[in-house]
């Protein structure tokens, strides 16, 4: 990376500096983060009214990027090729003009690309890295013949792009299954890492089913000088989660389904936090691993055929906040048995020894390994805005139970 950046002093002053800042203040805005809660919705995703506002942004940046060449082109070194450049095909002064704008364009095209795509989510993690090694064989090429571009454009990608991508915000605590217990059920394998691609066919099309947020393709356009068969198909799913996970999944939710029949909102407010829960790309901002064992032997499943052993999750944290927490507790709370007529939450809470109910008691019940026969591993829900440090508390919204659950009031992460 630092080889690729060799007069970058010279680049960031006079006519471009206005133009730098612009694109630097734009990228801030588009990707930045802060801990306030208002601006949690930027960390959990961006919703569809925000949506068209940050790709604006992101053209403006892309513009920004375009008048800065613009105001360098006046000082580029004139192409004097050598024998050897000749034999390239760049002697010639209308060859020399036509290859310098066509490089130009290449390099606009594919800053703007990563704006963009960075706004995706890191689903799409391995397209930015793609698209960022197009951008250094292009200024690898630029270099031949001239410095001042490639170095303008390596300060911005590089610095602006890579620099938060590689920030370590979004991780898994698991991916796939590696133990199962005594009452057989399956535990997640401990894993601290980035998402990774979800090939499996059936599991996108299950996932896609009950958590359609976490299926998106790729939309953006392709600048022409990529290679076609180097970007991934549009239909690829990046998760936290094996397909191994999404069956388990799948299997799990048709009781809080039943349960939740008569009110959809209610039971789409659960499932919401459960498909992030379970393959959701940032677990690690609102889920900490209390509980890690090793297996007692080697482990083989349908996601990890021929792996040794490894480590599993056996006790959690989940942290939610007050918003998310008590809304999605208040949208169940009236909801009725279809068998007895009795509330629902009022069934979850009455094992807890205690009469009445509560958020924390229609969480601590879903989570407990000692009321609830279908959680694997103790699992505890921890409700309120403050959490430890590099925590933030899971904000979905939460709607009431006599609004339609629409997805467009909810986060596009």
């Amino acid at each position: 990376m630092h080889k690729i950046v060799c007069c970058v002093g010279e680049t960031v002053a006079g006519s471009s500096e206005g133009s730098t800042v612009e694109l630097g203040e734009a990228w801030s805005m588009v990707v930045g983060r802060e801990a306030s809660h208002q601006r949690q919705p930027l960390i959990y995703g961006i919703r569809r009214k925000q949506l068209s506002y940050t790709l604006s942004l992101a053209a403006q940046s892309a513009h920004s990027v375009a008048r800065t060449i613009s105001t360098l082109e006046p000082t580029l070194p004139s192409l004097n090729p050598s024998k050897e450049r000749s034999k390239l095909k760049f002697g010639g002064k209308k060859e020399q003009e036509r290859l310098r704008k066509r490089r130009k364009e290449q390099i606009t095209a594919s800053v703007r690309l990563l704006v963009l795509i960075r706004q995706s989510g890191t689903e799409i993690r391995n397209i930015i890295q793609l698209s960022v090694d197009s951008i250094k064989a292009e200024i690898s090429r630029l270099g031949r013949m001239w410095c001042l571009i490639p170095c303008t454009v390596a300060t911005l990608v590089l610095t602006l792009v890579l620099t938060p991508q590689v920030s370590g915000e979004d991780k898994c605590i698991w991916y796939g299954v590696c133990n199962t217990n005594q009452q057989n059920l399956k535990q997640d394998c401990y894993y601290n890492g980035t998402a990774k691609q979800l090939n499996d066919q059936d599991a996108i099309s299950t996932l896609q089913g009950i958590c359609p947020h976490l299926v998106k393709g790729f939309k953006e356009p392709i600048p022409y000088f990529v290679p076609l068969s180097s970007v991934v198909d549009a239909s690829q799913v990046y998760t936290c989660c094996s397909a191994e996970q999404v069956g388990v999944l799948s299997s799990n939710i048709g009781l809080a389904k039943t349960l939740m029949t008569r009110c959809a909102t209610c039971y789409k407010n659960l499932l919401r936090q459960l498909c992030d829960f379970t393959c959701g790309t940032f677990q690690s901002q609102f889920m900490v691993p209390v509980g890690i064992k090793p297996t007692t032997g080697i482990y083989a499943s349908a996601d990890t055929p021929c792996e040794y052993r490894k480590d599993y999750i056996d006790e959690l944290d989940v942290h939610l906040s007050m918003d998310y927490g008590f809304g999605t507790y208040n949208s169940c709370s009236a909801v009725s048995l279809v068998s007895s007529g009795g509330k629902v939450t009022d069934a979850m809470c009455i094992h807890q020894g205690q009469t009445g109910c509560s958020a924390e008691r229609f969480f601590g019940y879903m989570g407990s390994t000692k009321y609830n026969s279908l959680v694997p591993f103790q699992i505890n829900y921890k409700i309120g805005d403050d959490a430890p440090d590099g925590i933030i508390p899971y904000d979905e919204t939460a709607i009431p139970c006599e609004q339609p659950y629409d997805v467009s009031t909810t986060f596009m992460y």
